[in-house]
């Protein structure tokens, strides 16, 4: 496998299929670039380090104010593989209804980093129809509320002097969150994320 030629410096002979752990079989040339083989791209999971709600309320027009600040941390583990971030984005929804959105900077991702983002929501977003004001009325006397973050990327792959584009990263993360002014909210725990390609 391509694992074991990058752990040992080598060279894959010939034009030979080779996979890693976060990335699929590929298929090398001696001429060129690797060219993507599979449209299936593996990642360790980002996690959730912290998220809070300084201020979740609806008006009686279905008027959502709020101000979310989540910490999370991306993880790249291999020892050879490198990461570019671009066209980074952080959404917030509420029962599927997005109320937050947060450009990233795009970032590059050295071989067994982690790097850590911070996107910040804060405004106000109308949400549709009568389900979410009255499940939002529903969670807020229940003390929590359930808030999912999102994260999209698009990937490329950088292996020795070969830089490769990867699909569209999609990140999921979904939080329950204590309502802001909660008397003794428990303590965050972190929270692994999901990605889809």
């Amino acid at each position: 496998m391509w694992v074991k030629y990058l752990e040992n410096d080598c060279v894959p002979p010939g034009d030979g299929a080779f996979a890693s752990p976060v990335f699929p079989a590929r298929r090398v040339s001696r001429w060129g670039p690797p060219r993507l083989l599979s449209s299936r791209t593996h990642l360790p999971p980002p996690l959730v380090d912290s998220a809070s709600l300084a201020t979740f309320t609806i008006s009686p027009s279905s008027t959502l104010t709020y101000n979310l600040t989540v910490a999370m941390t991306v993880r790249n583990p291999n020892k050879r593989v490198s990461l570019y971030y671009d066209n980074v984005e952080a959404l917030a929804l509420f029962e599927g209804q997005r109320f937050g959105f947060a450009p990233l900077d795009a970032f590059y991702q050295g071989t067994q980093e982690s790097r850590q983002l911070a996107p910040v929501f804060g405004g106000q977003q109308v949400l549709d129809g009568d389900v979410a004001p009255a499940n939002f009325r529903s969670q807020q006397s229940a003390g929590a509320f359930d808030v999912e973050v999102k994260l999209n990327a698009r990937l490329r792959v950088k292996v020795w002097a070969f830089k490769v584009r990867e699909p569209r990263a999609r990140i999921s993360c979904p939080l329950s969150l204590p309502a802001p002014g909660a008397a003794s909210p428990p303590a965050f725990k972190p929270v692994d994320c999901k990605v889809w390609f």
